[in-house]
């Protein structure tokens, strides 16, 4: 877990549209960041771009979309309302991953900056930013997500997902009746882990 206090106060703080399409964002953008925001009096900010992806996923086929995309946009209606949130833009930005690229390349060498995404390749695109060795700067790029527990965590990207070979078991010929037995837990699996 991170520590969003310290974050909300020494970061510009951006949201991707999948995490507010998170099955866990009401409980992110409804518990967690209000008090830090209010009592920093600190916005987030949304590229304009996210706010139309919302809108047009409002009438996706799927209803799980659409339902997600709904809760969303209520979430962004309020945050309007309560002064948390600056959604900023051009008409002429392109997606909204083009304007997170630009934003914090342009940006990098003069605040830290902090993105919250469910993306997995964006998120490796802009942390690879924060870490190129051509342009140097004393700021740093965060790159957090929400877990399916609804906390925010820093994407790790040292880690590669495990490959299971195809002949790592023996096909069975017979079926065989064992007793159950509990089998123990050390670790609760994460993102790319293999079981």
């Amino acid at each position: 877990m991170v520590n969003l206090k310290n974050i909300i106060k020494n970061y510009k703080v951006f949201i991707d549209t999948c995490s507010l399409l998170h099955p866990q964002a009401e409980n992110i953008f409804y518990k967690t960041f209000p008090p830090i925001l209010v009592q920093n009096d600190i916005k987030l900010i949304l590229p304009h771009r996210v706010v139309n992806e919302i809108e047009k996923l409002r009438k996706h086929k799927s209803q799980s979309t659409r339902n997600y995309a709904i809760k969303a946009f209520k979430i962004l209606g309020e945050y309007s309302q309560k002064s948390l949130i600056d959604i900023r833009g051009e008409p002429e930005d392109p997606f909204a991953d083009n304007v997170f690229h630009y934003v914090f390349s342009k940006f990098r060498t003069k605040h830290n900056l902090c993105l919250l995404t469910q993306d997995v390749k964006l998120s490796k695109n802009i942390a690879a930013i924060g870490d190129m060795e051509s342009v140097k700067s004393s700021y740093e790029i965060m790159v957090l997500k929400i877990t399916n527990h609804g906390e925010m965590i820093e994407w790790d990207h040292s880690k590669k997902p495990d490959r299971v070979s195809e002949n790592k078991f023996e096909k069975a010929n017979r079926v065989v009746n064992r007793k159950p037995s509990i089998i123990s837990v050390n670790e609760i699996p994460g993102l790319n882990d293999v079981v």
